[in-house]
């Protein structure tokens, strides 16, 4: 198999070397982008008709919040009393959604416009920072967003997954034009900015934050050191203590107007002792595949404050550890970052009740559990994920503008990976939320380099 590989590989090589260096080096970036362009057109035709005839009923959490806008006065006792008050991180997805139902109405196909939205906006938003990062990495990341989103059927799924894309990479793009901007005025009014869209990525969904983690960690590992180099005028240190507070403040007014909204509001019950707490997470992380489990959820629904929820995450975080050695602890995490990793697909279909509707066109044939051509769907995920994968490993900008850019997102992609190793993962779908930065990771990969290194 390897030597059939890389037979393939040295006649792709010697034959259309030629053909790959024209278009990608030869032809004009204007014929480029109207040739991306066009795609991305039929890219949002494709989009708008899968919506309209894949769309259908999602089952787990997608189902609750989405049931408690269409049908709020129809919904159970249980979900409208306890829901959100043990996972009050899904309230500003129901505001969201519910704002949207004003505007929309609130039918599968609504929602899943929503969903859409969500994702094209952060298409849009990827392709803007690809151009102010570098110019030279706009045509490809460009593809690799047109390839990736041609097989994402998450776009019908109205969740923190897709609806968390356009915020992430809206403080992404907000921290380049930052760093790139030299009118101190703009800086300041960035960082405000920054501030906002991070924590609205926080209420969607607050692992979006590691990101924004990397970013500080680089700033400071870079900023930090030169002071012992380089000495600062007073004025500059007011300067980048200005564009701080000003980034803080900003989040803690959003946190503010956020927290009286949620505690002012008479939709649904939220009840602050009973929010599942973050070691329950980190409990069921520990052993099955994990992800998900059902006795332990079904633990924390029948204690009676998040206090006892504690003290019963600690009694399983315990029995875990002495379940394993150190070495069946360390073949664990293998298994779960492959879980985590591991599917191109991003866990389509593997969570409990997700479709339960019989295909009945050639769209749902291909995505709904019983579909005919399912499997085919799985395969052409499965191709572009491992292609996408390679070029993460031959990304290499040193001596460049971008080497600061790609150490961030090697690091968000690492700490996001960390993240799931610890807490709760198990399957690829907490994947979608680092897409940002590993599509613009992905853009700084080079033909020529993956040539010379592959």
């Amino acid at each position: 198999m390897t030597v059939s590989i890389y037979f393939l590989y040295c006649i792709f090589k010697n034959k259309y070397r030629n053909c790959i260096d024209y278009y990608l080096e030869r032809v004009k970036w204007k014929n480029k982008i109207i040739l991306l362009s066009f795609l991305t057109l039929l890219l949002l035709i494709w989009q708008v008709y899968f919506v309209i005839f894949a769309s259908t009923g999602i089952g787990f959490d997608v189902g609750i919040v989405a049931s408690t806008v269409s049908h709020h006065n129809d919904m159970s006792w249980w979900f409208k009393e306890n829901y959100f008050s043990f996972y009050p991180n899904n309230l500003f997805l129901l505001y969201i959604e519910y704002t949207w139902h004003l505007a929309f109405g609130s039918t599968w196909h609504s929602l899943s416009f929503l969903s859409l939205f969500c994702v094209d906006l952060f298409m849009i938003i990827t392709i803007v920072t690809s151009f102010v990062m570098s110019k030279k990495i706009v045509i490809t990341t460009w593809i690799f967003l047109l390839a990736w989103l041609s097989f994402f059927p998450y776009i019908i799924v109205p969740y923190t997954d897709t609806l968390v894309l356009p915020l992430i990479s809206a403080y992404i793009l907000f921290y380049v034009l930052l760093r790139k901007a030299e009118l101190y005025w703009l800086k300041v009014v960035f960082s405000l900015i920054i501030g906002i869209t991070l924590m609205l990525s926080f209420f969607m969904k607050p692992t979006a934050v590691i990101p924004m983690i990397a970013i500080l960690f680089v700033e400071l590992t870079t900023y930090v050191p030169s002071v012992f180099h380089v000495t600062y005028s007073k004025q500059h240190i007011l300067k980048i203590a200005i564009i701080l507070v000003a980034g803080i403040s900003s989040m803690f007014v959003t946190n503010h107007i956020y927290t009286n909204a949620v505690n002012n509001q008479k939709y649904v019950r939220v009840d602050k002792n009973m929010k599942i707490p973050p070691v329950h997470f980190i409990a069921m992380g520990m052993h099955g595949n994990g992800g998900f489990d059902k006795e332990d959820a079904a633990k924390m629904y029948s204690s009676h404050s998040t206090a006892e929820m504690i003290k019963i995450s600690n009694k399983t975080i315990i029995k875990n550890v002495e379940k394993y050695s150190l070495f069946q602890y360390f073949l664990f995490l293998i298994q779960k970052n492959k879980n985590n990793t591991s599917d191109g697909s991003f866990g389509w279909l593997e969570e409990g009740g997700f479709i339960s509707e019989k295909p009945k066109n050639i769209i749902q044939q291909w995505i709904y559990p019983k579909g005919k051509y399912v499997n085919y769907f799985y395969a052409i995920s499965q191709i572009i994920w491992i292609i996408m994968l390679v070029n993460l490993v031959l990304v290499n900008t040193k001596n460049t503008d971008l080497y600061r850019y790609e150490n961030v997102f090697k690091i968000a992609v690492l700490g996001g990976l960390t993240y799931l190793l610890i807490f709760e993962g198990g399957r690829s779908r907490y994947m979608i939320q680092f897409m940002p930065v590993i599509i613009l990771l992905l853009g700084m990969s080079k033909y020529r380099y993956a040539m010379k290194h592959l």
